[in-house]
């Protein structure tokens, strides 16, 4: 069963759409408008979805591990904004429709990561974000789907080669919008090479009170000659 709102009222580009899904079976996919969407552990959803001026209706649909399928759908009104309403005669479903059309979002959603980054570790930390007014269906690093926050942050953990490490992202909204950036991340070498280094290295083979011992002095000399050698 699929709990939803019957109609929603807006005079804003996006809104937010939630509610919920349960069922005796497990629900294997939720998706808004063939979109595949996540659901808590409790089976509840949302999403900021954009829409146009005018009337327009959303279809939810739940697929079920046996193969049901639920389906609901919401009726959504976009009021016309204030500046653009006419006074003497109401518009026009023509009009409306061309209105709505002119009003989707065409901007590609922004993604927000440093430009470069410099580490002499073999792993790294890259966070950054993806923010818009519409609702934003993929993210991907590499090819690799990374799951979002509600806020649209994101922090991904990386295995990194010597030399320069190539990261390319990818963000599209629901209204196929695409973005996408690169970062490159350098993982630099340990150079030990630079300054004058002195090492101490103590073996003594006897002590009082114990018997004596036979190989620390060797294994001093030998971790000496590592050090000066290697």
């Amino acid at each position: 069963m699929i709990t939803l709102p019957e109609s929603l009222e807006t005079d804003q580009a996006a809104i937010d759409i939630w509610g919920g899904v349960v069922g005796v079976s497990r629900i294997v996919d939720l998706r808004i408008d063939r979109r595949s969407l996540a659901i808590g552990a409790d089976g509840a959803f949302s999403i900021r979805r954009g829409v146009p001026v005018g009337v327009s209706k959303i279809r939810v649909s739940a697929l079920y591990e046996w193969g049901n399928e639920a389906e609901q759908r919401v009726r959504i009104t976009r009021r016309v904004p204030a500046d653009l309403a006419v006074t003497d005669s109401p518009l026009e479903e023509t009009q409306i429709a061309t209105l709505g059309q002119q009003n989707d979002d065409k901007q590609a959603p922004p993604i927000n990561i440093p430009p470069k980054l410099v580490t002499e570790d073999q792993e790294i930390d890259i966070a950054g974000s993806v923010s818009d007014d519409s609702a934003i269906v993929k993210m991907f690093v590499n090819e690799r789907r990374v799951a979002l926050g509600s806020d649209g942050r994101f922090r991904i953990r990386q295995h990194l080669k010597f030399g320069i490490n190539k990261f390319a992202f990818r963000a599209t909204d629901e209204w196929d919008n695409m973005a996408k950036k690169r970062i490159d991340v350098e993982r630099k070498r340990l150079d030990l090479a630079l300054g004058t280094y002195h090492t101490l290295v103590v073996g003594n083979n006897e002590y009082p009170n114990m018997s004596k011992l036979k190989s620390a002095v060797a294994d001093a000399e030998a971790v000496s000659r590592v050090l000066e050698d290697r």
